[in-house]
């Protein structure tokens, strides 16, 4: 899965960024939007500065909370197809679990 790992904490994105490598997964840390659009976006919130929510706007999020404001959580999941909310610090496993639940496919409901 190609990932845009968006952390202003240089600690936490090297750790995140380790983590989520040795799950396979390819993560790009750099501040100008990837081409071609990535599967997921992690945002840690609050955001570092060259961060916005236009960046890569089609892709699902997970959204890392740790001090943000309500209305700039809302501001970068708004318009998302799919999306997940976690409080910092947050484990490997938890992230996994909610980078799959952020890009799986929904079970199509019955009419």
């Amino acid at each position: 899965m190609r990932i845009r790992l968006i952390e202003s904490d240089a600690e936490l994105a090297a750790a995140l960024t380790s983590s989520l490598r040795r799950a396979g997964h390819t993560v790009d840390d750099s501040a100008p939007v990837p081409t071609p659009e990535p599967d997921v976006v992690v945002a840690g919130l609050p955001a570092r500065s060259d961060a916005t929510p236009s960046q890569a706007p089609r892709s699902p999020i997970v959204v890392l909370v740790g001090g943000a404001r309500k209305d700039e959580i809302e501001r970068w999941i708004e318009g998302r197809p799919r999306w997940v909310v976690l409080a910092k610090p947050v484990s490997s496993a938890t992230l996994l679990a909610a980078l799959r639940d952020a890009t799986e496919p929904r079970g199509s409901a019955s009419a």
